[in-house]
């Protein structure tokens, strides 16, 4: 698939098998790879799938790279969900196009996944 994606990676690929139609992995060494599109791909052996460790509101929004200056202005309120509370710094951001609509809609949902 990454070999379709970016055209000249020239990544290894193996058959796919008949019996579990899954593909083979032949990946021998870990790597990050970056896309010509923008972002990283992690290619590392022996791994089928990642799943995201559930962690607080608090961290989560800490991955959140371009929310980091705006947090360093406290919100109104020191529990702010960043959701619908008056005078949150990360509202105010997305608000006036400091931080994307779709990043902070990516960040809600997260949140909401986790609990």
């Amino acid at each position: 698939m990454l070999n379709q994606v970016q055209p000249g990676l020239h990544l290894n690929t193996g058959e796919i098998g008949y019996t579990t139609f899954k593909g083979r992995h032949t990946t021998t060494v870990r790597e990050l790879i970056p896309l010509d599109l923008g972002g990283w791909v992690a290619d590392t052996p022996g791994l089928r799938q990642l799943e995201l460790m559930k962690m607080g509101r608090e961290e989560l929004i800490t991955c959140f790279i371009e929310f980091r200056p705006f947090l360093e202005e406290f919100c109104k309120f020191r529990d702010c969900k960043h959701e619908n509370e008056p005078g949150c710094n990360i509202k105010r951001a997305v608000e006036e196009g400091h931080i994307s609509t779709r990043r902070y809609q990516s960040f809600l949902q997260m949140a909401h996944e986790f609990g």
